[in-house]
């Protein structure tokens, strides 16, 4: 049976897939500091307010289930986009 090292492998990282559709600026959010996220935060909580309206994208692969205050992570969502952002 294959380890999760060499499955990896043959997956593309976020951050490439975006760069491939001509997005610059890639930054990942987590809890957790293992992964080494570029934004280190419990979705839980209110996002700082230096992120408000900060973003023209923010992408979901698969968050939302993970976190226990649904409606306070779809508020941080929309707070972290700019207006007309997706």
């Amino acid at each position: 049976s294959a380890t999760l090292t060499e499955l990896s492998r043959h997956f593309v990282h976020a951050r490439t897939l975006f760069e491939a559709f001509g997005i610059d600026e890639y930054l990942d959010m987590d809890k957790f500091d293992s992964d080494r996220p570029a934004l280190l935060h419990d979705l839980n909580d209110p996002v700082p307010v230096e992120l408000h309206s900060r973003f023209g994208l923010v992408f979901d692969g698969g968050t939302i289930e993970h976190i226990f205050d649904v409606r306070q992570v779809l508020s941080n969502i929309v707070a972290m986009l700019r207006p007309n952002g997706c």
